[in-house]
């Protein structure tokens, strides 16, 4: 448990550390056409982890299988930055000035919140409101490590966007 914890804080804090060190007047440029902007990166990774959390307490069910058996799986695609996703259309960041001093107080709002479902729930349960496309449902603790990886993820792609940025100021 405290492993995992661990995890989520380390995650986390490189995105907070991260998102911090973005000059206010790069947080809402786009570096290439159908590219994000850093501002919508961390909005994104906001509306996800909203709604990893929301699932994470909703309805849930016994698992009739190892409870880490799509981990792994969910770490090579997540972690593979060479492929390209699309994300759906609840968690798509609208272009927008965003603030990045609310953008930090929010995610290190769900980074607190997660530490709390981490410790507090039942996470070999199989969370049963939302499906992964080609996994099917996925137990808490998949999507506890959905969230991990998908937060590294984006604190590379915000890494990227951050250089990118600098370049053709």
């Amino acid at each position: 448990m405290e492993h995992l914890v661990n995890e989520v804080d380390s995650a986390f804090d490189a995105l907070i550390q991260t998102l911090a060190t973005v000059e206010d007047d790069q947080l809402n440029k786009i570096s290439t056409s159908g590219s994000w902007s850093a501002g919508q990166v961390a909005q994104h990774l906001v509306l996800a982890n909203e709604s990893f959390i929301n699932l994470l307490s909703g309805e849930v069910d016994d698992t009739s299988r190892p409870i880490d058996l799509m981990q792994a799986k969910l770490k090579e695609i997540l972690l593979d930055l060479s492929l390209k996703m699309d994300a759906p259309p609840f968690v798509y960041p609208e272009p927008s000035d965003y603030d990045k001093n609310l953008l930090l107080a929010k995610l290190q709002d769900l980074k607190m919140k997660l530490i709390d479902e981490v410790k507090s729930l039942d996470l070999s349960k199989t969370c049963k409101g939302f499906e992964l496309p080609g996994m099917g449902f996925i137990t808490r603790l998949e999507a506890i490590y959905f969230m991990i990886y998908h937060t590294q993820r984006h604190t590379s792609q915000l890494a990227n966007i951050m250089h990118a940025t600098k370049v053709i100021v």
